[in-house]
């Protein structure tokens, strides 16, 4: 008699968030470093991409308060 597969009770898992273009301009001494800085990640060994960094970056400046007042502090000096 085989015993039936045991379940797991994990958490449930959200969707996969919807993914949209984002259309900017950049300096492209801005557009080289993250490109420099994917291939040195890739480098290393991890399957990364750009997109995948912009996202890091992205949700990092959504949860950081500090990486936002810093952000704000340096938009404002260049403003000057």
């Amino acid at each position: 008699m085989t015993e039936a597969p045991r379940r797991l009770n994990l958490p449930p898992v959200a969707p996969p968030e919807e993914r949209k273009p984002l259309s900017t301009r950049v300096k492209p001494s801005l557009k080289k470093a993250l490109e420099d800085y994917t291939k040195e990640i890739r480098d290393a060994g991890f399957n990364v991409t750009q997109e995948m960094v912009l996202d890091v970056l992205l949700r990092e400046l959504r949860d950081s308060e500090g990486l936002r007042e810093k952000v704000a502090a340096v938009l404002v000096a260049e403003q000057k």
